[in-house]
């Protein structure tokens, strides 16, 4: 478990809502501590295939095959509808919820899904709506055995 892994996540939007940073973002997570079932890391969107900027951290648990981590990146992100990105400094991206498990027996692949935690949103400043704002598949692959 510990070490460097790459990865992609996808947005789980229909074919026709997606832009080019909707298809698949790259990602670098590094392990760097274990302690039993606990892990924490840092990970690195890739900008240019649409991803977070700076460099977050994840913090995770391992139960059998499969496993959990929160994603906290330390810039937000977003786009419109349009595909045109914002980037706001002075806050932080929104966590984000990684479950997957470890693929054919194997502690070198995981796959899974994330998700944003469902939250109070307002439509026309007066209608709310609790809702997820995203969610999609991810996959990882160790490449430092």
């Amino acid at each position: 478990m510990k070490g460097k892994w790459k990865g992609f996540y996808t947005y789980d939007l229909p074919e026709r809502c997606k832009t080019a940073r909707h298809k698949r973002v790259f990602f670098d997570i590094e392990i760097i501590n274990l302690n039993n079932d606990d892990f924490r890391g840092n990970v690195k969107d890739d900008r240019a295939s649409g991803g977070t900027s700076g460099i977050g951290y994840i913090i995770g648990k391992v139960i059998n095959e499969k496993i959990m981590f929160v994603k906290k990146m330390p810039v937000l992100t977003f786009s419109d509808r349009e595909g045109n990105i914002y980037i706001d400094q002075t806050q932080e991206h929104t966590p984000i919820y990684y479950e997957g498990n470890f693929v054919e027996g194997s502690r070198n692949r995981i796959t899974g899904n994330w998700k944003f935690k469902k939250e109070w949103h307002w439509f026309f400043r007066c209608i709310p709506i609790y809702m997820s704002s995203g969610n999609g598949e991810f996959e990882m692959i160790r490449v430092d055995e």
